[in-house]
């Protein structure tokens, strides 16, 4: 079952949430907007340190690697200086010379040295004009160890060899990164390896065989930075990974027969862009790729600048680092996570801060109502007064006159049973008058004081003989005797205008009104709801009926003065109003509950006397 509730003292809750969403909805857009904006300003940011770090740390590698060539190149080159200078000066016309082969030994040594010394070259091989090895140091457990004459090798059908002696004087064979062959088979585990080699001429400038220098490519791999959340991978021009630090196992496809194992098929968009320049950084949906170049056959004063890849630039290597679309993501989310609650935070606090407006603002439209208010109960008061004292000067004579003529006639005359009725109308309208005279008074008396129970009583000893046949009246009161803070008169006024509400809303029908009276006391939710006070003691008095009940709309004007839902002449709309005004200027409350063809419940909390507490 749905009641429609009014109470009297509480705010009006529906107008406040109305005007604290009115208050909280400009400054709250504003507050989205700006946080919004420091959001995207920040990710931005983030996102800006995220691609300058990965494009610092690219060409940090690409410096590192070119220093590492150089400085392989520039031991090629003084191998050969060294070469040259020992073994074909203009007297020494054949490396089969005896005194060459003095030479060759000594010369050796310095190749063992180089191999000890720098540690990053696997072989050091001084080759003829036919491929044959003449020298060749193996890097053996971190050891150089000089390879027997009867176990040097034929080079003259591999690459580098051919490779090599096809170049002018001077230029520097890079051969492709890849894994050393030992025999024919890969080597194991995987080394890899990159080649270089150099012409050596006779003084007339004639080649007389080539310096093979095999660098170890771990001192390369090396150099490349591995970041927890960034794949830094290097490819060669085919697009084969030579390093993969997010997926080791897919490295050096081309050696395998893989041609899967390519950048490209992973990454198919992003290898057009990179293919078709040397450095850049760009974003795609699979993450944020930054990349540069390295040209390990050019001269790094002659690195090449244009998008043409002529000779010696066929081969090149890039370096490229990728941050996951995830990562980037997750970046994300962490910003959006934090300003987020740091926007909830805000938002809360704008809404505590507007409610707190709205409720003061209802606070001052309260007071400005109860002025409102209060004026209009003087201007009528003094009406009332006006009216009721004017009526009372009539009553008096009326009733002196009555009773004295009453009393020189017998009492079993019929002359005195209609003075009776005269003088008991008489008392009746000076009770009506006592009621009107309450709209001239905003304030409780002081000191009154009157038993809770004995004045239900006595109003209920006026109502019972009025009452239909058809209207049943139950009566519960607490056996505790209460003292309230009212005087007989002021009670009798509550319980005769709630009784007659209640009757009224029972006319032609059948039903019931129940009267009740308990000590219980209230709440903490109904004393919120009721604005009673904490430290007050109350009693309640409960008139309930069976009626008709009220709608929402009648329950909204049931406390306006001169209100009624009676025809003309029937009624003027007072009972409630003068309930409302003597409960709440003694420190009480009224409820009251309706529903139409439910009937209506109302309930005083009637403020304890001192003297009754005492």
């Amino acid at each position: 079952m749905v009641f429609s509730q009014l109470v009297i003292g509480g705010g009006d809750r529906r107008w406040i949430f109305q005007r604290a969403l009115l208050l909280f909805l400009l400054p709250a857009l504003l507050v989205i907007i700006f946080v919004y904006f420091l959001y995207t300003t920040e990710r931005d940011m983030k996102l800006q340190t995220q691609a300058s770090n990965e494009a610092r740390s690219a060409e940090i590698d690409k410096t590192n690697i070119n220093l590492n060539l150089a400085a392989a190149k520039s031991g090629l080159l003084f191998v050969r200086a060294l070469t040259e200078r020992m073994l074909y000066l203009p007297a020494r016309d054949s490396m089969a010379h005896t005194i060459n082969q003095v030479l060759t030994t000594t010369l050796s040594g310095y190749f063992r040295d180089l191999v000890t010394i720098e540690q990053k070259y696997d072989q050091a091989r001084l080759l003829d004009n036919t491929g044959m090895e003449v020298i060749r140091v193996n890097l053996e457990d971190e050891r150089a160890v000089l390879v027997p004459e009867n176990q040097l090798q034929d080079k003259s059908e591999r690459y580098y060899y051919k490779s090599t002696m096809a170049l002018k004087s001077g230029e520097i064979y890079v051969s492709p990164f890849d894994l050393n062959i030992e025999h024919g088979k890969i080597e194991r585990p995987l080394k890899p390896m990159l080649r270089l080699a150099v012409k050596v001429e006779d003084a007339d400038g004639s080649p007389r065989g080539m310096v093979l220098l095999n660098v170890l490519g771990k001192s390369f791999i090396d150099e490349i930075h591995t970041h927890a959340n960034t794949g830094m991978m290097v490819v060669n021009s085919d697009g084969y990974w030579i390093h993969n630090h997010a997926a080791t196992g897919r490295e050096w496809g081309f050696m395998f027969g893989r041609p899967d194992d390519r950048f490209q098929v992973d990454f198919p968009d992003a290898w057009s862009r990179i293919n078709a320049k040397d450095t850049g950084q760009f974003v795609t949906p699979a993450g944020l790729f930054t990349f540069t170049s390295i040209y390990p056959g050019s001269d790094s004063s002659l690195e090449k600048q244009s998008d043409l890849r002529a000779p010696p630039f066929d081969s090149f290597w890039k370096i490229i680092s990728v941050v996951p679309r995830a990562r980037l993501d997750e970046i994300n989310a962490e910003l959006f996570q934090r300003w987020a609650v740091i926007g909830t935070v805000i938002l809360s606090l704008l809404a505590l801060i507007a409610f707190f407006i709205a409720q003061a603002q209802s606070a001052r439209r309260a007071v400005a109502k109860r002025v409102l208010r209060l004026e209009n109960q003087e201007t009528l008061g003094q009406l009332a007064n006006s009216v009721a004292h004017e009526f009372n000067n009539l009553l008096v004579p009326i009733r002196a006159l009555s009773e004295m003529v009453m009393n020189d006639l017998a009492k079993d005359s019929s002359g005195h049973r209609r003075l009776e009725k005269v003088v008991e109308a008489s008392i009746r309208a000076q009770t009506l008058t006592e009621g009107i005279l309450v709209f001239g008074k905003g304030y409780p008396e002081e000191g009154a004081s009157c038993d809770a129970r004995g004045g239900i009583e006595n109003a209920m000893s006026l109502v019972r003989d009025t009452l239909p046949s058809t209207i049943k009246l139950e009566e519960n009161y607490a056996d505790a005797i209460v003292s309230v803070a009212y005087n007989p008169r002021q009670l009798r006024i509550i319980i005769l205008n709630l009784l007659s509400n209640a009757r009224d809303a029972l006319e032609g029908r059948v039903g019931t009104i129940t009267i009740a009276l308990d000590t219980d006391q209230p709440s903490m939710a109904e004393i919120d709801a009721l604005q009673l006070s904490r430290v007050n003691t109350y009693a309640h008095l409960t008139v309930s009926d069976s009626g008709c009940g009220m709608n929402e709309e009648t329950m909204r004007q049931a406390l306006n003065p001169f209100f009624t839902t009676k025809a003309v002449g029937e009624g003027q709309g007072l009972g409630l109003y003068q309930v409302s005004i003597l409960v709440r200027t003694a420190g009480g409350a009224l409820s009251i509950i309706s529903a139409p063809d439910v009937g209506t419940t109302a309930t005083v909390w009637l403020s304890v006397s001192t003297d009754s507490m005492d």
